[in-house]
């Protein structure tokens, strides 16, 4: 995000709350003011002699849990009257109270200009993870999944990986779903989406970890059949043989 988007970040130091002590102390009101709600809530005496294991009283999904910490920070940002919050003569001009959307709202109309806005695809592609693939004469290979994109066919990927060897591209997936992976132009910041190949079906709509399972799966079946293969062949070449032996003693005997 900060190399797509012309970023500056900063980041307090390693074990200075008292710089960023806003932030730090949010923890602890959210925390005080859903914890009477929130069965299986952890408290200090966790682990003592004695003390409940609350674990055990848990009873919300995290689904649930999540929805519970949505409505605490919006009913904060909406209607939080900050008492300690110093208005200055604009704001009082324009009627602004020191509620927190409202000063974000009118710091943003006033103060620090137009947010920037980006395609929602665009932003969630700069968030997925990233690796390189293999450009091969039978696809764009990422694990052991083949795909194929426009680009590729366009500009004669796979012949030229035929003729003068495999090269390696930046792609992006996302993990909840390999059926896609975004191959980028790196000359461009251009993105283009590279589909599995027809005969990759197997992998379509999968998780990377159900692939991964299912590629290791693979290999320890093969590694288990090794041995069977081997004997197998052994046993073949003897028959083999043992049949041979048979045929030139007949000819020999008659």
């Amino acid at each position: 995000m900060i190399n797509a988007f012309n970023l500056h970040v900063e980041n307090a130091a390693l074990y200075r709350a008292d710089w960023k002590g806003i932030v730090e102390k949010q923890f602890d009101i959210v925390q005080k003011k859903v914890k009477p709600f929130l069965p299986g809530y952890v408290d200090k005496d966790f682990q003592e002699r004695g003390a409940r294991d609350y674990r055990l009283d848990a009873k919300l999904t995290l689904e649930q849990f999540t929805q519970i910490m949505i409505k605490q920070i919006l009913k904060y940002n909406t209607s939080h009257y900050l008492e300690s919050y110093t208005r200055d003569e604009d704001m009082i001009r324009d009627g602004i109270e020191p509620i927190p959307l409202q000063l974000w709202n009118w710091g943003i109309e006033n103060r620090s200009g137009k947010l920037r806005i980006f395609p929602e695809e665009l932003i969630r592609l700069h968030l997925l993870p990233q690796e390189s693939a293999t450009v091969t004469h039978k696809g764009i290979k990422f694990m052991q999944m083949l795909y194929g994109s426009d680009r590729a066919l366009k500009e004669g990927w796979f012949p030229e990986a035929r003729h003068r060897g495999s090269w390696k591209v930046s792609i992006s997936y996302d993990p909840r779903n390999v059926s896609i992976v975004y191959l980028w132009d790196e000359s461009t910041g251009a993105f283009e989406a590279c589909h599995l190949l027809d005969h990759q079906e197997r992998y379509m709509n999968k998780t990377l970890n159900e692939v991964q399972n299912l590629i290791a799966h693979e290999r320890k079946m093969r590694h288990a059949a090794t041995y069977p293969e081997l004997q197998a062949e052994v046993n073949f070449y003897s028959e083999v043989e043992d049949i041979v032996k048979t045929a030139v003693k007949e000819v020999k005997g008659r």
